[in-house]
This record gives structure tokens, sequence and C-alpha cells, in this order.
């Protein structure tokens, strides 16, 4: 397994977000975690990359465990996500966003920021070009993210997101929001990437986007994993069903 999740706990005082969650995600497949609203999809998401800190339990990804780095050092080690809601900077252009991505190992990232002063690496408009193909995103490099429509600053964060140097892609919800035809393309997309030997790891609340995607389904609720297994196995699972319809 790439990534083993070992009884991640969240406490929010009497809330639990994440309550002894584990499961492990089997390389170059989609892995889609789904549940209804509240049942600590994103905080998994969180707690793997270190945006909060758990209560207790691991996180081993390629064997080394990284529960306790720090969310760069776990960027670096390999680990690319995108998020339910888009963070981009509006003053930033396409190409400003990717150039950064691409040079996540820099330690002046920050630096690089602030300033916008970009070293012209030998092959970055190309590959900054092919990665934009890859998610159809079709607009000049020069557009600025503010520029973009909810659906193309979706596709510019999945594109920033595989730009990264990684072995494992986590997306938040990667069609939350969007038009029926970009859903499409999205899935589309997301079946592109796994062709291209990516590991995926989705989070969706809908079982119906999931059932044709997925090689492997978990299901969580209050913070814990209640079922899991192949997508048809899932959707005719009493438990699952009752999570969804509140049974």
């Amino acid at each position: 397994m790439i990534l083993q999740i070992t009884n991640l706990t969240k406490h929010y005082g009497g809330i639990h977000a994440l309550d002894k969650c584990t499961l492990d995600i089997a390389p170059k497949k989609i892995t889609a975690i789904i549940g209804p609203n509240g049942s600590g999809k994103t905080t998994l998401f969180d707690a793997i990359t270190k945006l909060i800190t758990v209560d207790e339990g691991r996180v081993v990804l390629n064997g080394k465990d990284i529960t306790n780095m720090n969310d760069y050092d776990i960027a670096k080690s390999g680990i690319s996500r995108t998020f339910q809601q888009v963070r981009l900077f509006k003053n930033l252009t396409i190409k400003e966003h990717l150039e950064i991505a691409l040079r996540v190992d820099d330690e002046k990232l920050f630096k690089v920021l602030l300033n916008k002063v970009f070293i012209k690496e030998k092959n970055n408009t190309h590959k900054i070009k092919e990665i934009l193909a890859l998610v159809g995103l079709d607009k000049p490099l020069e557009t600025y993210a503010s520029d973009l429509s909810y659906g193309q600053r979706k596709l510019l964060d999945l594109a920033i997101a595989i730009a990264k140097p990684h072995t494992i892609l986590l997306l938040d919800e990667p069609v939350a929001g969007v038009n029926p035809k970009l859903r499409v393309e999205i899935v589309n997309i997301i079946k592109k990437l796994k062709s291209l030997g990516e590991t995926i790891v989705l989070i969706e609340h809908d079982m119906n986007f999931v059932m044709g995607l997925a090689d492997t389904v978990f299901v969580l609720e209050a913070g814990r994993v209640i079922a899991n297994g192949k997508p048809s196995e899932i959707q005719n699972n009493k438990r699952v069903l009752e999570a969804y319809l509140g049974g």
C-alpha cells in the first residue's frame, strides 16, 4: 500500500471529527472516500496533509511515518492536493501559478511568490502547456486567476496539483459546483491520470459520481470508516444506505 492511515482521531470538544479512522490506499488506483456532509472527509485530508494536528493515529507514506512532519515537508514527500474551495492568487497568472507548483522543492518559494521573480527553466513553458492540455484549460498563459470562471479555476487548481512533484493526488470534491459538461470532462481527466499511472484519492458525497470511476470506495460516518469495497458492493450496503438516508 502506498498510503496507510491508522486510527486517526481528532476531537473538537465533544465532536468526533475523526474517530479511529483507518484505511489503506493502493498505488495506481482511484480510491473514493464518500460519506454524508459532516462525516469527516475533508478533515481526513487536512490531517494527512498536516493542516490540522490529530490527537492520535499514524499516517505512513511509502513506508515512512509522516504523522509528525510539518505541512511543507509532507508536500515535499509526495502528497499533492486540491481543495473543495479553490485557493488561488487572483493577482497571479496561470503560468505563474504553475511555475510556483513546479518549484515546490525550492526553499526560497515564499520569496519567489512575494517578489514575483521566476527562474525561467528550460522546459517550463512546454511542461506547463502539457499540463494545461491534460486538464483542458485553453486560456492564454498570462491570464490572471481573477479573470477565470469558476470552472476554469477548478481546472487550474487541478493543474497545480498535477504540476507539483508527487506520488499521490488528493482531490477534494473535484466536481463540486461545476456544470454537467465540465463534470464529465473532469471525470475523463481523472481516468486519464489513472491511465498515466497516478495514484488518486478523491472525496465525494455523491455515490453516483464514484460508481463508474473508483476502484475502491471507503465510506465515512461520524469520522469512522463504516464500509469499504468495490463500488457495486458499497452501493448495496445496508449500513451505507442508512448513513445517507438517516435510517
